[in-house]
């Protein structure tokens, strides 16, 4: 996921993929005037026999979620993946 670095306020949020809280997420200046990316690696038995996934992005009280620039999903092994 790629985030811009100069984000402030109340941005916290958890990330969830099928239901299940996979991290939390706080968005406070990590990287001052640019992009940046960080990795969440999904647990391959989740993913099983599935053709697709839900991502969700929830906001914890009185913050907002994101702002989020990119996203991608990957697969281990893939021509594009890690």
């Amino acid at each position: 996921m790629q985030y811009w670095g100069s984000d402030t306020g109340a941005r916290t949020f958890d990330l969830l993929v099928d239901g299940r809280i996979i991290a939390t997420q706080n968005l406070n200046r990590q990287e001052p005037n640019r992009f940046y990316r960080v990795y969440y690696p999904l647990d391959r038995a989740w993913l099983t026999n599935q053709s697709e996934i839900t991502v969700r992005f929830q906001a914890h009280a009185k913050n907002l979620a994101g702002g989020l620039y990119d996203l991608r999903i990957i697969r281990v092994g893939s021509e594009n993946g890690f």
